[in-house]
């Protein structure tokens, strides 16, 4: 499934990620049993793993300190689901074979509640608003089947059911929850960037008005209603509104279905890799929703 194609998925299972074959794939470890040590924060735990205890960073989730608002939260969540003692581990191999690590020497993994990996622990942090989806050390010419990305299509679903129900961070911990009209994700790497627009209230959101999206100090915006040639185009509730550029963006103002609509905002590269900010601002020029992200993590 492409990014191009994810629809709002409500009628899925956003708790798991897709069956993993029962043999590993290329650069594919496959699932580690390991027992679970201590937890440390929302995305992070140590195990034992062939006698040896390892720290482990899950990969492509982003979960907040333990002294930022919301960490406590996060780390009783990650302790709740890992409450069996038992967790099983998919990496990416290094060079020789091995399970990679990061810079800190930490393994990283997606991590699954059964061995069969029906269930992404990873996904579940999303889905509960415990942690964000965070492309870590991804760039535009990062493959689109890498580790980092391969389970990108369930957590991006996971994230949007959460921002859509106001969960963990998308709630008390975000200075913005009281908004309708977000920004939930950023795809700012490849040549296709898309923001996703989520449209969480109870009426409809006229995107032909003066709705403007602008990145980090403003260098780059976009009014949405120049983006709507037919002069009308509704929003519905419960829906996503997809903002592309990039050289690689070829899409006009299209709504595929009642749950998405797509606009092209310019054939260039507006979002930076490291991090940036993204400004939704109402049609009076209000700000209303404040969308912050990096690409590496801790």
């Amino acid at each position: 499934m492409s990014l191009a194609r994810l629809s709002l998925l409500h009628s899925l299972a956003l708790g798991i990620c897709l069956p993993l074959a029962a043999a590993p794939g290329p650069g594919t470890c496959a699932l580690l049993e390991t027992r679970v040590s201590e937890v440390i924060d929302g995305d992070t735990s140590r195990v034992w793993l062939d006698g040896k205890e390892e720290t482990v960073r899950y990969v492509a989730i982003e979960a907040p300190e333990l002294a930022e608002p919301g960490g406590p939260e996060a780390r009783q969540a990650h302790e709740k689901l890992l409450s069996s003692g038992q967790v099983w581990l998919e990496c990416d191999p290094d060079a020789e074979g091995k399970p990679g690590r990061d810079g800190r020497k930490r393994l990283l993994a997606y991590a699954f509640a059964d061995d069969a990996g029906q269930r992404c622990l990873n996904t579940e942090l999303v889905r509960q608003g415990a942690a964000k989806v965070g492309a870590r050390a991804v760039k535009d010419d990062t493959p689109a089947d890498s580790f980092a990305l391969k389970h990108l299509d369930e957590l991006l679903a996971a994230q949007i059911e959460a921002a859509q129900s106001r969960a963990g961070w998308w709630g008390k911990g975000d200075p913005h929850s009281a908004a309708d009209f977000i920004v939930c994700f950023i795809k700012f790497w490849g040549t296709d960037e898309v923001v996703w627009l989520l449209n969480r209230g109870a009426v409809a959101i006229d995107l032909a008005l003066a709705w403007q999206l602008a990145d980090q100090g403003e260098r780059n915006s976009v009014t949405l209603g120049q983006r709507v040639p037919t002069g009308e185009l509704q929003l519905p509730p419960g829906a996503v509104c997809r903002i592309h550029s990039g050289p690689g963006a070829k899409v006009t103002a299209v709504q595929r279905d009642a749950k998405e609509v797509d606009l092209q905002w310019k054939r260039a590269r507006v979002w930076n890799n490291t991090k940036d900010r993204a400004t939704l601002r109402d049609p009076q020029g209000k700000p209303v929703y404040v969308y912050a992200y990096r690409a590496s993590g801790n």
